[in-house]
């Protein structure tokens, strides 16, 4: 039960993001020819893991959570900064 209230806030703050990015895929996005498909997979994965963490906890959802939250935190640095391919 406790793991379960600890993995809850992670899927819900997860499945959030992904709903971002999802919403920012269709409503615009979708015209960018690398990042368009980029937050379509972000959001993909986001939604997949964060049901997945709340049904099991799995070290490797944790994994593979703290790794969506990372790639989608690094694309942004990367799109403040340097640029996202060009």
């Amino acid at each position: 039960m406790r793991q379960l209230l600890l993995r809850l806030p992670a899927a819900v703050c997860l499945a959030g993001a992904g709903y971002l990015h999802a919403e920012l895929y269709v409503h615009g996005y979708q015209a960018i020819p690398v990042i368009g498909p980029a937050f379509l997979v972000q959001a993909s994965g986001s939604f997949a893991v964060a049901v997945l963490l709340v049904v099991s906890g799995s070290p490797v959802l944790r994994v593979l959570a703290a790794g969506l939250v990372a790639g989608a935190l690094g694309g942004f640095v990367l799109s403040r900064t340097v640029g996202v391919d060009g």
